[in-house]
Order: structure tokens, then C-alpha cells, then sequence
């Protein structure tokens, strides 16, 4: 049973519409994906894929030209023939979108020519373990005769331990910024290098298969996801992170993971906070009057809150990011493999204690040996070789049985140094992974406040294809 259809029945069920248990409008919500009519499109697109054989990575534009190129037209689902306009450019991003919200066609198969490729500052882990590093001993070499002749050292191999630097993919949570645009980018590139934060800007609305992206890359680090969301505040805006959130919803379902997403800016709070000029909403946007409705007249561009408060996106993103980068962690692993490299010293000589005592004894009479052939360099070198003959078995006796201790050596290490840091309280943010399918909608209900939606845009789609179906030349974006 698909989406379409559980929904329908937990709506008959509960007695209410299915728009009740909706985010989105139907035609857009991913969880609502499965009617017939979408099921017969989706086949079609994949069928489309395996005709022309392309490659893992494509394009949908490739995919139109591809078809449109045909000397034979290719026929649609309703036996319309697939022609150049804006309505069958729209039938094919919707069977697209339709492909891999239903999992016929992995979403990261489809290249995103649209929007810029994030910037991923995010530390890698190295993988490495707690361990230690003990350099083997190849002998306990006793001196001949020398004419700077001194008291064997014999110096015994020290451990060292590996694995506790500080790295920043050691930091307890992935953290995200995504904003609609990229002139926000001189800004947001140098703080999100700063806290080792992904920028991911785009042209307008995301991806499905960012969000798919996301979720792999919060799999990936072992770590919790949070995306703070940066939009204009216009009715496109309002309604990007409610988007965004409920595809990595959908697609949690697959791959659970931690991921919450925060609407961060502008906001309608910080609108009036910074007393930011409106502008018109053209009246061609379908969803200007809900839009109005819940916020007032006009809209708010991004550029105005840097323009009139310069520092202020800066501050905000800064005051966000600090709630989950622990700046002490760096001191803190420091620390850990001060503590780890003293214990294993410690064990380590007190392993080694037997042969170090011996190693002493041997010094002393080493020492002992060599003054008293000091006058004698030259004369007694021979004699002198026959006398250290016997500690030099001796030492190689010490020395095997130090090799033997050494393979085996394997003392338990402190784990790895691990941020206890306290999150900032997240019960308002628009999307938690954490919470249910019915308290997460309640959170896009509260976001979206008492205006009811009708329409919105698809996800990835340029604006011409929620306007109803045209036979005008499709013109590539």
C-alpha cells in the first residue's frame, strides 16, 4: 500500500478530509504520492530512462530534448503525443517527481543543473580508533672500545598513543545552512568554514534529491542533522522549509536518521524586529493572497536586512551555530590523549620494570668495566670485546623477552573524547525527525498558521508549471 492510499484509509478511519492529513497540497505533498494517474506516469518516465539507456546521472532537460528529438512522437500516459511546450515539460517533471517519490528511480540519479552544489565544510572522521604505536626493539647494543667511551644507555622502546587528536568531524552534530540564493555567500562561506558547517544555497527551491543528499550525509557522520533554513520572506519563501522538511521526512521513512530543520530567516518576527521595507507581491503569484493574509502586505528580500543592518545574518546564524559546536572539545581531546598517553607510559614501565632494573644492574657494571680500560684504548680493545661478551648475551637475552612483552602489549585506552554538550531547546523548530507523523504535522499547521494553502509550487519546478497547461514553445531555464 503506497502513500495515496494509506492516507485515503486513515482518512476514512479518522473521519476527516485527506487535506487534514497533509503538509502540502495534494498534488505536492510526497507523502500523498500513489494515485493511479501517478503510478501510470512514474512507470512511464522509468520506461523512458531504460529506452534511451542514459547514464546513472542525468538531467531531466536532457530527458525533454531527448524525447522531443524523436522522428516518431513519443506518446504519454493519456496517448497525447510528447511535444516541445510547457505543458509536456511540466507532465515530465511531474512523472519524475512522481519516479522517485515512489522509489522507482533512485532520486540521486537526477543531476541538479538548477541550483548551485553545496559547499561541504564538514570534517571527514579519520577512522582511527584509540590505539597506541610501540616501535620494536632490535637489540641492546653494548659499546666497543671508543675514544669518547661511555655507560650503555639502553634505551628501551616508549608507546605512544594515536587516534585522540581533535578533528572537527568530531563536533556532536552535522550542522547545515540553506538559503534560497547565493548573495548571501560572502557572508555565509567564511562563518560556515569557521564551525565547520555545510552551505547549501540554491535558486530558489531545493531538490528532491538535496534533501535525499542530506539525509546520506547525516548517515554518514553517525551524527544528529540540524539545517538551519535561510528564505526571503515572500509567499515563495514561506514556503521552502515546510518543503524541504517534509521531503527528508518522506524519505526518512527509508533511512531513519536524526535530522531537524529550523526556519532561521527572515521570519515575520524579524520583519518587524528590523523594521525592513516591503515590497509588492506581483499578482500574477498564486500564493500572494494567503501569503497576505497571514502576514500583511508585501514581501521582504534577504538583501535588505544586510543592506539597512550589516552583521545581522552573520549574528544570527553565529548565535544558532554556537548551541551545537562545543568549543570545548578541542581542549578536551587534547586532555584525553594527555591522559591516555600518561596511563599507557605507566603501564608500560611497570611491564618493563624487570628488564629496566636488569638494564640498570648491566649500566653500573658496564660502567665499571669501561673505566677501568679507559687508559687502555687502543691497546686493550680486544680484551675489552671478550669481557662485554657476556653482558651482550645477556642484553640480547632482555631484549627478545622486551619483543615477546611488546607483541601482546595491549592495555586498555580511554575511549575517544565525546561532546556532553546540551542542545538549545528545539520544541519550536518547523521539522524534528524525533517527533510522530501527527505532531509533525501539527508543526507545519502552527508554521503555516490559520491561512489555508491551495496552491503552491513544485519542488524544483520553475515557476511557468504551476500555471495551467500551455501550448507555447518550451524554452529551456
Amino acid at each position: 500500500m503506497n502513500g495515496y492510499e494509506t492516507l485515503r484509509q486513515m482518512a476514512t478511519e479518522a473521519g476527516v478530509r485527506v487535506p487534514d492529513l497533509l503538509a502540502m497540497h495534494r498534488s505536492n505533498d510526497p507523502f500523498y504520492c500513489g494515485s493511479p494517474a501517478q503510478v501510470e506516469q512514474a512507470r512511464w518516465f522509468v520506461a523512458l530512462i531504460d529506452r534511451y539507456s542514459f547514464a546513472y546521472a542525468f538531467h531531466l532537460r536532457r530527458v525533454h530534448y531527448r524525447i522531443v528529438s524523436e522522428r516518431e512522437p513519443v506518446s504519454m500516459v493519456d496517448g497525447r503525443p510528447y511535444q516541445n511546450t510547457e505543458r509536456c515539460w511540466s507532465y515530465l517533471c511531474n512523472a519524475g517527481k512522481a519516479a522517485r517519490t515512489l522509489g522507482l528511480l533512485d532520486a540521486r540519479r537526477f543531476v541538479d543543473q538548477r541550483n548551485p552544489a553545496p559547499s561541504i565544510y564538514r570534517e571527514e572522521p579519520s577512522g582511527n580508533d584509540p590505539s597506541i604505536w610501540l616501535p620494536e626493539i632490535a637489540g641492546l647494543e653494548l659499546p666497543g672500545i671508543d675514544a669518547e667511551l661511555a655507560a650503555p644507555d639502553f634505551d628501551l622502546p616508549e608507546p605512544e598513543v594515536l587516534g585522540y587528536r581533535y578533528s572537527g568531524a568530531d563536533q556532536p552534530y552535522l550542522l547545515e545552512v540553506w538559503i534560497e540564493k547565493t548573495t548571501q555567500n560572502d557572508i555565509l562561506r567564511p562563518l560556515c568554514q569557521r564551525f565547520g558547517m555545510n552551505l547549501v544555497p540554491a535558486a530558489g527551491f531545493q531538490s528532491i534529491t538535496a534533501a535525499v543528499n542530506l539525509i546520506d550525509r547525516v548517515r554518514q557522520t553517525g551524527k544528529p542533522g540540524r539545517v538551519l533554513y535561510v528564505s526571503d520572506f515572500d509567499p515563495a519563501g514561506d514556503k521552502m522549509p515546510i518543503a524541504v522538511a517534509r521531503q527528508v521526512e518522506y524519505h526518512l521513512q527509508a533511512t531513519p536518521a536524526d535530522v531537524s530543520l529550523h526556519r532561521l530567516a527572515l521570519t515575520a518576527e524579524q520583519v518587524a524586529a528590523y523594521d525592513l521595507p516591503r515590497i509588492p507581491i506581483k499578482e500574477s503569484d498564486l500564493r500572494r493572497a494567503n501569503f497576505e493574509a497571514k502576514h500583511g502586505t508585501g514581501a521582504v528580500e534577504l538583501d535588505a536586512l544586510e543592506a539597512l543592518h550589516p552583521g545581522t545574518l552573520k549574528a544570527l546564524v553565529t548565535d544558532a551555530a554556537r548551541g551545537y559546536f562545543d568549543t570545548d572539545l578541542p581542549e578536551l581531546a587534547a586532555d584525553t590523549e594527555a591522559e591516555a598517553q600518561a596511563a599507557v607510559e605507566l603501564e608500560w614501565r611497570d611491564r618493563t620494570a624487570e628488564e629496566r632494573t636488569a638494564l640498570d644492574g648491566l649500566r653500573t657494571e658496564a660502567a665499571t668495566i669501561l673505566n677501568r680500560y679507559r687508559p687502555m684504548l687502543q691497546t686493550l680493545a680486544a680484551d675489552l670485546d671478550a669481557n662485554l661478551e657476556p653482558l651482550r648475551q645477556q642484553a640480547d637475552i632482555i631484549a627478545e623477552a622486551v619483543r615477546d612483552k611488546a607483541r601482546d602489549f595491549d592495555p586498555d585506552l580511554p575511549p575517544r573524547a565525546e561532546s556532553d554538550l546540551e542542545p538549545p531547546d528545539e520544541s519550536a523548530w518547523l521539522f524534528d525527525s524525533r517527533r510522530g507523523y501527527f505532531d509533525q504535522l501539527a508543526a507545519y499547521a502552527n508554521e503555516k498558521g490559520p491561512a489555508a494553502v491551495t496552491t503552491e509550487p513544485l519542488l524544483n519546478h520553475p515557476p511557468e508549471n504551476n500555471l495551467q497547461p500551455s501550448t507555447r514553445p518550451c524554452k529551456a531555464p
